[in-house]
Parts: C-alpha cells; sequence; structure tokens
C-alpha cells in the first residue's frame, strides 16, 4: 500500500520538484522597487571580506529552512522588509507548496562565496554565489521525496535592520 500511495504522490512530487528547482534558483533574482535608507544607486562599492556578515547570512537562511519546514508563512514573511518583492515571491513559493499539502524540510543554502559589496549602520549589501541543496518534500502521510539541488547562482543581497533584527530587502 506504502508504495501505492508513492505513485499516487509521484507526480505531484515530480512536480513541486521542478519547481523548487526553478524557483530556488530564481527566487533571489526578484527586485524589488523598494530602496531601503542609503540605498540609492550610485553608492560607492567596497569590496572586503566578510566578517560578521557571514552569521547575518547564514542565521537568516537557518530561519527561512526553518519557516518552510514548518510552513510557517508568517515567520517567512517576518525574515523581509515589509513590500519586498523577493519576500512576496518567496511567501508565494512557500504557499504553492502548502497548497499541494507539501512541507519542504532539510533546505539548506549552500554558500559558495561571498563578499561585502557596502555597509553602514543598519545596512550590508553581500554578493552571494549559492545553491539550494538538501530539500526534501514532505507529504502529510510521511511521503518523501529528496528534491534536486539548484545550480550556483550568483545575486546581490541587502539585508537592513527593521525592528532590531536583520532582513532583506532587495535581491537581485
Amino acid at each position: 500500500m506504502a508504495s501505492r500511495d508513492a505513485r499516487d504522490v509521484a507526480p505531484a512530487l515530480l512536480l513541486v520538484a521542478g519547481l523548487l528547482a526553478v524557483v530556488a534558483g530564481t527566487w533571489w533574482q526578484v527586485a524589488s522597487p523598494d530602496r531601503p535608507a542609503g540605498g540609492a544607486p550610485g553608492s560607492p562599492v567596497v569590496a572586503e571580506p566578510v566578517g560578521a556578515e557571514a552569521s547575518v547570512l547564514a542565521g537568516w537562511d537557518r530561519r527561512r529552512a526553518a519557516a518552510y519546514s514548518r510552513g510557517d508563512v508568517p515567520a517567512l514573511r517576518s525574515l523581509y522588509l515589509p513590500g519586498s518583492g523577493a519576500g512576496e515571491a518567496d511567501v508565494a513559493v512557500l504557499r504553492a507548496w502548502l497548497r499541494r499539502g507539501l512541507r519542504v524540510e532539510g533546505l539548506r543554502t549552500q554558500v559558495l562565496d561571498r563578499r561585502v559589496v557596502a555597509r553602514g549602520p543598519g545596512r550590508m549589501v553581500l554578493r552571494v554565489t549559492d545553491r539550494m541543496v538538501g530539500a526534501v518534500a514532505v507529504r502529510a502521510g510521511g511521503v518523501r521525496a529528496r528534491l534536486p539541488a539548484d545550480r550556483p547562482g550568483e545575486r546581490t543581497v541587502t539585508l537592513v535592520r527593521h525592528e532590531g533584527r536583520w532582513v532583506v530587502a532587495r535581491v537581485v
């Protein structure tokens, strides 16, 4: 019976796996029209090795993975500056998983490279090369399907301090 359940779920899991692979590779690339304070075009670009910025980004990635694992839309939304296009796109992806009766567990961001582009009080801009790996789609009955890792992608992530914590404002 378990194999029949798996056959019944397989087409949906394949569709969702494809969606995750495509969206995970592109969701960061959604540009939002908002600009946090100090984010005007033409700001000086200063490239330097990442220090504390790496832990800010890693913590953010862990909270995002936890929100996906729990299917927690409000927690995911709280990781983004209100009105962020990247945040809206990410929330739409999570909702698509939930509509299909699936949760995504084990989502991990494998960071291949990161550099500080700009840093100021309450604002950091990082150029990141990463990919999503380790994700498993889980159906309520326990049927699990490993999702493919996406291809590495480079994006520029702007994080700002909002209500006492770092949130993503913009991704291009």
